[in-house]
């Protein structure tokens, strides 16, 4: 009966192997099913991807399509001289384009035919498997089923059997427990008496301090011997006259030893007086020594003191016939600068083709800028006195006004700014009281010769180069006031007290305290942004023309210039630069219009404003950009980013969403004016999203 059983549950187990192994089974098919379904899934999303790229591609070769059939419409429409020309390449370039679109589409539509009869047979095959998955499956959970009934069936006998044998085994066990019960009752008992005996033991042990029989034996031998060593001495002890004796002895003992010490403390005393007393002896020899020593460097000193008046006076008399401004007094003698050059007699200065032929004449020597840069480089000229030119280094800032007056064959001086600069004496020089000699710099050399007759009529360019390596409101301070002065003769001062007569350079003023600044100057400053430089304050760039360069410049091909020969002077450039301002005076007035309009109310909310020194640049800038070939936007563009928005660089109490908002307000305008709605402003747009990447906006 007992193997039946375990036979039973035997084949139990096995029957529920087998269901476990047809479930898995199943479980496997459906994630089989689930795992295509995502494929099929993810296919069609593919296609769906590649099907909008293709519609988009369509899309582009549709507006380019268009664009060429704008083009055939303008040339219909305008350019009669080329227009025979012009429709044959438009007709060939839509023939090409048509072509290039119908066998686009065709390739498009095979491959989306062909995808799609692919995409077809593998839907229908994973159909098929599913099909089959699921008759399967079914096939499984009847098996299943069936084999469940059986074990149910089984589990019924084996719980009949389990009752009688669960009947008999406790049977069994309640007769062996009774057995057990006896024999632990006798256990308990000797194990009782043997507690008994063996808390005994454990006091006794305690009381001797756990030790064995044999250390307590050799412990109590060892008190012995002890006690006789004692019993012995005790009989050999002194009596007590010995003991007050002894304790007399060691009194005198430490009273003898404290006049010891005392005696060693005078000792000491008397050999630091006797010491003193020796050296009082030699320092005064040394000193006799050294008096009669001074008295003989004295003598010599006398001698030598004799000698360096003789010199100095010599020197003196020599100073005396010297130049206090050499370089400038040489520039007097030169005759090259008291001549003044051959100019080029022309009519009006035409200032677009004068801008072109700039670019060209200056891409001949290897540099190339685009032509907006030289537009608003121009129409600086006629607005500012000052200009900065900012950018990466590298960028051609500081070639740009060297080469401008070298194809111009004007003047020009280049002076590198030094970071220890802190006033004008850095900038100009300094006088030597002594030599009674001025140390003229190379921008004081510079201005007195651009007051020569043979620069007076010509622009000059005096460029500081890294201008911002120290603070320029220190050393340029007295050129700030002095380029804010209406008067034509504008001065710096160069001395407190005046020279004697025909002591100074003939162009000098008020006998060598002062040096003109001429009208025909300008000062160019370059200046990078890093680590090493100094911020610009307000007021020196509300007093200049500000350029940004771009951080790569594009070569072409320079033309044939139409410049002919001879120098244009400045009174020719200040001629075109008038004529300019009068012809488009409407295109400088407009641009302050839009400027005081809705572009005010924006930029004064984020705390950005400016006054009439703005305006009245704008007045000269504006129209001279214009006359070169430039538009009202490329002139509002430039003014509002590089000396409006330029004050948000660095701000933290912007956020990136009042940046948008001034920047959609901007575009507003653009889009409202006429004269902007053509262009964009895209240099305040690139200087504010770079203020938005840097709050944290990428968008």
């Amino acid at each position: 009966m007992e193997r039946e059983w375990v036979k039973a549950i035997e084949e139990a187990k096995r029957i529920n192997e087998r269901a476990k192994n047809w479930s898995a089974r199943a479980i496997a098919l459906e994630e089989s099913w689930k795992q295509k379904t995502k494929e099929i899934t993810a296919h069609e999303s593919e296609l769906k991807t590649r099907k909008e790229a293709f519609l988009v591609e369509e899309k582009e070769l549709q507006t380019k399509k268009e664009d060429l059939m704008k083009l055939q419409a303008d040339a219909e429409a305008g350019f009669i001289a080329r227009r025979t020309e012009l429709l044959a390449n438009l007709e060939e370039e839509i023939r090409k384009y048509s072509a290039r679109f119908l066998e686009h589409d065709r390739k498009i539509q095979e491959e989306l035919q062909t995808s799609e009869e692919a995409l077809d047979k593998k839907r229908d095959a994973i159909l098929e498997e599913k099909r089959q998955a699921e008759e399967e499956l079914r096939e499984l959970r009847k098996s299943v089923e069936a084999e469940s009934r059986k074990a149910q069936w089984l589990r019924e006998d084996l719980e009949g059997e389990k009752e009688a044998w669960s009947e008999r085994v406790e049977l069994e066990v309640k007769n062996g427990i009774a057995e057990y019960e006896v024999e632990l009752e006798a256990l308990r008992k000797t194990n009782t008496e043997l507690r008994a005996k063996m808390l005994s033991l454990e006091a006794s042990q305690k009381s001797v301090g756990n030790r064995s029989a044999s250390d307590l034996a050799n412990e109590i031998e060892n008190h012995k011997k002890t006690i006789d060593s004692l019993s012995a001495q005790l009989a050999k002890a002194p009596g007590v006259e010995e003991q007050n004796r002894a304790k007399k002895l060691q009194s005198d003992n430490d009273r003898l030893f404290q006049e010891m010490e005392r005696i060693q403390q005078e000792n000491q005393v008397l050999h630091l007086r006797a010491g003193k007393a020796s050296i009082g002896i030699a320092e005064l020899e040394s000193l006799r020594d050294q008096r009669e020593a001074w008295k003989t460097r004295e003598l010599g000193y006398r001698a030598r003191l004799d000698e360096l008046k003789s010199d100095i006076e010599e020197y003196t008399a020599k100073v005396n016939d010297r130049e206090v401004f050499p370089a400038c007094s040489d520039m007097d003698r030169n005759e090259f600068l008291q001549k003044a050059p051959a100019i080029r007699r022309i009519g009006e200065l035409d200032l677009k083709s004068f801008t072109a032929d700039v670019r060209n004449l200056i891409g001949d020597t290897g540099l190339f800028y685009r032509p907006e840069d030289i537009r608003s480089f121009i129409g600086g000229l006629a607005a500012c006195r000052l200009h900065i030119l900012q950018g990466i280094s590298g960028t051609g800032k500081t070639s740009l006004p060297l080469a401008f007056a070298k194809v111009m064959q004007w003047g020009s001086d280049l002076s590198e700014v030094q970071s220890g600069w802190r006033d004008r004496n850095d900038l100009l020089g300094y006088f030597n009281t002594f030599e009674k000699k001025f140390y003229e710099s190379s921008v004081l050399k510079a201005l007195y010769k651009a007051n020569c007759p043979g620069y007076e009529n010509l622009p000059f360019f005096i460029i500081l180069d890294e201008m911002n390596l120290s603070h320029p409101e220190h050393y340029f301070a007295d050129f700030l006031s002095a380029l804010e002065q209406r008067t034509e003769e504008k001065t710096v001062s160069l001395l407190t007290s005046p020279l004697a007569a025909g002591d100074g350079p003939v162009r000098l003023i008020d006998r060598g305290q002062r040096l003109r600044v001429p009208p025909n100057v300008w000062f160019i400053g370059t200046a990078n942004q890093d680590e090493t430089t100094k911020d610009f304050a307000d007021k020196t760039y509300d007093r200049a023309h500000i350029m940004e360069f771009p951080r790569h410049r594009e070569q072409f091909n320079p033309e044939r210039p139409n410049i002919p020969a001879g120098k244009i002077s400045f009174e020719q450039m200040q001629d075109a630069f008038s004529h300019a301002i009068q012809r488009h005076s409407a295109s400088g007035e407009e641009t302050i219009k839009i400027l005081n309009g809705k572009l005010r109310t924006a930029l004064e909310d984020l705390e950005i404003g400016w006054g009439n020194r703005l305006e009245a640049q704008l007045r000269s800038y504006v129209p001279v950009l214009v006359a070169c070939g430039g538009s009202v936007s490329e002139g509002l563009d430039t003014i509002l980013a590089h000396k409006l928005l330029r004050k948000l660089k660095g701000r933290f109490d912007l956020t990136a969403d009042e940046l948008s908002k001034l920047k959609s307000r901007i575009y507003s305008v653009w889009s409202e004016h006429p004269s902007l709605k053509n262009a964009l402003p895209e240099r305040s747009d690139t200087l504010i999203d770079a203020e938005m990447r840097r709050l944290g906006n990428k968008g």
